[in-house]
C-alpha cells in the first residue's frame, strides 16, 4: 500500500479524513512488514546488546514513532549511558461505541538499561480524527512523520503534567504560543486512557475575543523562561 500524496487541494474534512487513515495504515503496514526482521535480529540480553534492541525497536515503527527521550546522568557525564529510555509511538487505532470515526493512541514504553527490562505500552491520550483532519488542513503536514512530529510536543506537556501530578481530572485547554488544543475525557474508554485531544485550532484562526480571553495566559507564557506552553483548567471557551 502505498501512501497517499498529499494533494494540492484538500477538498473538505472527510477528504483529510482519508488521507490521514491511509497515512496511518500506511505506517502500520510497514511497521508488521519490518517486525520479522526485528524479532531475527533478538540476541542475549547483554547490555549493549539492549540499546542496540531500543534502537532497532525505534526504527521499526518508522513514521509511527511519535517521541524518544533519554534519561539525564545526574552528573552531568554525556559519555555515559542513560539509564531509563522512553520511547512514543502511535498504536492501534481505537473504535468508539456509536461512533464511525476512530481514535488514533499514543502510547509509552519505559525502558530500564540497568535491569535490561520494559514495561507493556500504556496509553498517554488519543488523538481524534477531527484533529487530525484539521492539522492536513490548515498546516503544510505532507505525511505521518509530520502528524508525529506535531504530536511530539504535546505528548511532552501531557506526560510533564502526569508526571507531576498536575494534570486535571476533567477537560482541559493546552495553550501554546502558536495553538490552541482542547482536550476532554471519554469515560467509556478509560481501559485505554479516555483522554482524547479533541481538535487543534492554530493562532492564525483565534476571533478577536478568544485572543482577549487568553491574553493573561500568553503574558504569563512569554514571561516564563523555557514556558512554551500551559494548561489551562476552563472549559469557558466553548470549544
Amino acid at each position: 500500500m502505498k501512501e497517499i500524496a498529499r494533494p494540492d487541494f484538500i477538498q473538505d474534512e472527510s477528504h483529510a479524513k482519508a488521507i490521514a487513515r491511509n497515512w496511518i495504515r500506511n505506517g502500520e503496514i510497514m511497521h508488521q512488514e519490518n517486525l520479522p526482521n526485528f524479532l531475527s535480529g533478538y540476541r542475549a540480553r547483554t547490555r549493549k546488546n539492549f540499546f542496540k534492541m531500543i534502537d532497532s525497536f525505534e526504527e521499526l515503527y518508522g513514521n509511527l514513532m511519535v517521541n524518544r527521550r533519554d534519561s539525564k546522568n545526574s552528573r552531568g557525564n554525556s559519555s555515559k549511558k542513560p539509564k531509563y529510555v522512553e520511547l512514543a509511538f502511535f498504536s492501534d487505532r481505537l473504535t468508539l461505541e456509536y461512533h464511525k470515526s476512530k481514535l488514533l493512541p499514543i502510547v509509552v514504553m519505559l525502558f530500564d538499561t540497568k535491569t535490561l527490562t520494559f514495561t507493556n505500552p500504556v496509553c498517554a491520550f488519543n488523538l481524534s480524527e477531527h484533529l487530525l483532519a484539521r492539522l492536513i488542513m490548515r498546516s503544510e503536514a505532507s505525511g505521518l512523520k509530520d502528524i508525529a512530529h506535531w504530536a511530539s510536543k504535546h505528548y511532552l506537556f501531557i506526560m510533564e503534567g502526569k508526571v507531576n501530578g498536575t494534570l486535571p481530572t476533567k477537560d482541559f485547554i493546552l495553550l501554546t504560543k502558536c495553538s490552541f488544543v482542547p482536550f476532554t475525557y471519554i469515560h467509556s474508554i478509560d481501559e485505554s486512557n479516555g483522554l482524547v485531544a479533541k481538535t487543534w485550532i492554530p493562532k492564525s484562526e483565534w476571533s478577536n475575543s478568544m485572543v482577549e480571553k487568553l491574553k493573561i495566559y500568553l503574558e504569563e507564557i512569554d514571561r516564563l523562561p523555557d514556558c512554551n506552553g500551559v494548561i489551562i483548567e476552563d472549559d469557558s471557551f466553548g470549544i
